[in-house]
């Protein structure tokens, strides 16, 4: 991984990416804070919102935003502070409604953020074993953030009262955006410039829905998503109904869950160097079904705490080779737009999960439901492997009948006759089908 740390553009990238994702992390628990000083009882529910609104910002901002043309350091810049002003907006609120807004608002920007960060990390390391090692350090400063967020804002509370803990994210944004400024991003050719406006915008989806690994990616996802929901929603029922512990047992079986997935974040860089991304997504997500089935059987914490580190480490294990598919599906002028439709949909996974996982678990209580889960997860995960066919490769023999003999795109590649020929397939506006496999 050290190498990776040698361009200092990813230092500084990475830099800005930990404390914003620590701002996060501060603001999501100083809205629970706030959700009980407003809702009391009903805290749950509030907090329930907060989580629908942001999944819908991602939902419905990520595709747009990729269509939206500004230069990239400019438009890193900008968002942090966007959000360091806004959530300094929390404070001064006073009704659930207002909040919520500005949650909109916070995680608009973030998702934004996300897919041009995604973006700028695969135009800094065009080579892809450095693209998949920074991708892995990436996921690992999320995992952190889950461990690290809640010992930060435990400390910081002995400092300052509940309210001002939105101060602090403050600062973590500005910081954030004060580090972006020493940032050199590689020239993007001509070539690579996406398309404003909304069909830019639309452009990531048309070539999702018709890519094959990429439809296999969103069952994926969801296989993904329903059974780390479980882990999510469900630790403190298990730990705090099942098995009678105090809260901060639910706190260590987060950690377990997070140092699970910051170990696979460092290891699945150099185990997708021996195995295919499909193998290793599918292995992934098989492993974390089949422990969300189990969870029912869990005797009691000590058994809980490798099974939640498990989890993690299968979570990570599934997200870091798909960054990986998505760059191997693009153009480079297709690749924000791309990159943005993957945020997009893998939060529309994660509302399904949400809503799936907290229903049913509701409605027939954690063990009973997480068998369900697990073979809805297995099912997912069949869909995976059935759309994406085992022998992937990166270039396709096509044909073009659309286009006249004397084509220039026709001399690309390796020519086979006629208007056929074979390069490496991603869709665009010169193939705009994927070719059925040829006899």
């Amino acid at each position: 991984m050290s190498g990776i740390f040698t361009e200092r553009a990813f230092r500084i990238l990475f830099g800005a990416q930990t404390l914003g994702l620590l701002g996060n992390g501060v603001t999501i628990v100083g809205l629970s804070y706030f959700a009980y000083s407003v809702a009391g009882d009903r805290a749950g529910a509030v907090i329930g919102l907060f989580y629908i609104t942001k999944m819908l910002a991602f939902i419905t901002i990520a595709p747009l935003s990729s269509g939206i043309r500004i230069d990239r350091k400019s438009a890193l810049i900008g968002l942090c502070l966007f959000r360091a002003a806004v959530v300094l907006l929390l404070p001064l609120s006073d009704s659930v409604w207002q909040a919520v807004l500005v949650v909109l608002l916070i995680h608009s920007a973030t998702a934004a953020f996300v897919p041009l960060m995604q973006t700028v990390l695969s135009q800094i390391f065009p080579d892809e074993a450095r693209f998949t090692r920074a991708v892995g350090m990436t996921r690992l400063s999320y995992s952190m953030e889950q461990v690290a967020s809640p010992i930060i804002v435990g400390a910081l509370l002995f400092m300052v009262a509940p309210p001002n803990l939105f101060f602090v994210t403050a600062v973590g944004f500005v910081l954030a955006a004060l580090v972006l400024t020493r940032i050199r991003l590689p020239q993007v050719p001509a070539t690579a410039q996406q398309r404003a406006g909304l069909r830019g915008a639309l452009r990531g989806i048309r070539i999702y829905s018709r890519t094959p690994r990429l439809r296999a990616l969103v069952a994926a996802d969801l296989a993904v998503a329903c059974a780390a929901a479980t882990v999510f929603l469900n630790t403190v029922v298990i730990v705090q109904g099942r098995f009678g512990l105090p809260e901060h047992f639910t706190a260590i079986a987060y950690g377990a869950f997070g140092c699970g997935a910051a170990a696979s974040s460092l290891l699945t860089p150099r185990l997708l160097d021996r195995i295919s991304d499909r193998s290793a997504i599918l292995a992934a997500g098989t492993s974390m079904a089949v422990l969300t089935i189990l969870q029912y059987l869990l005797p009691g914490f000590a058994a809980l705490l490798p099974v939640w580190f498990l989890m993690g480490a299968g979570y990570s294990l599934a997200l870091i080779p798909a960054a990986r598919v998505v760059r191997r599906s693009s153009a480079p002028e297709a690749l924000h737009h791309l990159f943005a439709a993957q945020v997009m949909q893998t939060h529309c996974c994660w509302l399904v999960a949400y809503l799936v996982v907290g229903f049913s678990s509701a409605a027939f209580g954690a063990d009973a439901s997480a068998p369900a889960l697990g073979l809805f997860s297995l099912l997912c995960l069949a869909a995976t492997a059935a759309l994406w066919p085992a022998r992937d490769p990166e270039e396709l023999a096509h044909s073009h009948d659309d286009l006249p003999a004397d084509h220039p795109h026709l001399r690309e590649g390796i020519v086979i006759g006629g208007t056929r020929h074979s390069h490496r397939f991603v869709i665009d506006d010169l193939h705009r089908r994927w070719p059925a496999p040829h006899p």
